[in-house]
């Protein structure tokens, strides 16, 4: 780490690359993010009235491989203040269905304290939902994106573009 005193900061040449310490004390000016972006590489066939766990199996960038495409989730690396971001465009489906983005950890549809859903009742076969939160998951848990269409069977648009079904998870900070 580079050590200065306190009126050095604004000194463009004395943050770099490096870690910087200020007065002795470790600043994170460059802490190495974890975190990842995923989508559909083909479109997601899901059920009426169920709850599907969104199967992502691209990956645009996946910093430390905590993304299992397998149980298509992200698996915490460490305890800490996470910030989930999904989004999920309907294809399929009809008029006046009720669409749901739900962010979970795991299996659990309905966690505590943890997740964030978005409902839409929407008038044609096209809708597009975002969902976002910041949490404080434990090291281990795992974060998934699921998509539902209360009354009809539906499909999830592929690719890894602004109006596509992508996953963000971003770790901000230990606690």
């Amino acid at each position: 780490p580079v050590d200065v005193e306190s009126e050095d900061i604004n000194n463009a040449d004395t943050v770099t690359t490096q870690d910087l310490v200020v007065n002795g004390t470790a600043t994170g000016v460059n802490q190495v993010l974890q975190g990842c972006r995923v989508f559909l590489t083909s479109k997601q066939s899901i059920s009426s009235g169920t709850s599907s766990v969104v199967q992502f199996d691209g990956v645009t960038y996946d910093s430390d491989n905590n993304y299992d495409t397998t149980n298509h989730e992200w698996v915490c690396p460490q305890t800490g203040i996470y910030i989930a971001r999904g989004q999920i465009s309907f294809v399929g489906g009809g008029a006046d269905d009720v669409r749901q983005a739900r962010i979970s950890n795991g299996t659990n549809t309905n966690p505590a304290g943890e997740g964030a859903e978005n409902s839409k009742l929407n008038s044609g076969s096209f809708v597009k939902l975002g969902v976002t939160t910041v949490n404080l998951y434990s090291q281990g848990d795992p974060i998934n994106l699921q998509a539902r269409n209360g009354s009809n069977a539906d499909e999830l648009q592929a690719g890894d573009g602004a109006s596509r079904t992508t996953f963000e998870v971003v770790f901000l900070g230990s606690v």
